[in-house]
């Protein structure tokens, strides 16, 4: 039997469905946690704001984009009123919590690397997926 690799920061969230669902199969699994989540709580405080304003951005967009319409004007309207209305009200809120919580820096929280960074690296290192990733079509998202 194959034994998973599951990566996530040092909480439950999200993950804890998937080992719940490993651990009632029986199935062994590697639980990797990411200590990058901040130095303290205040700083983690911060990360889960901004890795929570981009699920909500995603949360409106994935619908709109990915949704089978019919009708090419209906999905054209909405696709115009999230690139009119969603999408600057959540880039700006991305832009706000940039603004107060970088310290000037490059990174949204502190000057270091945080588990969004961390998360996107290790996934892309899987083998497969990076074999995907190089072999992928280009397309516009």
């Amino acid at each position: 039997m194959s034994i998973y690799k599951l990566y996530y920061f040092n909480e439950r969230g999200r993950a804890e469905t998937s080992r719940l669902i490993f651990a009632t199969g029986g199935q062994k699994f590697h639980d990797i946690r990411y200590k990058e989540t901040g130095k303290n709580n205040l700083e983690q405080a911060k990360v889960d704001a901004v890795a929570d304003t981009l699920t909500d951005l995603l949360n409106k967009f994935s619908p709109i984009f990915w949704k089978e319409e019919e009708d090419e004007n209906k999905k054209k309207e909405g696709i115009n009123k999230f690139m009119t209305e969603e999408l600057p009200k959540h880039l700006k809120n991305l832009e706000t919590l940039a603004h107060s919580y970088s310290n000037g820096g490059y990174f949204f929280v502190g000057n270091n690397l945080t588990w969004l960074r961390a998360n996107r690296k290790e996934v892309e290192k899987q083998p497969r997926i990076a074999a995907y990733l190089k072999s992928r079509p280009i397309t516009p998202y």
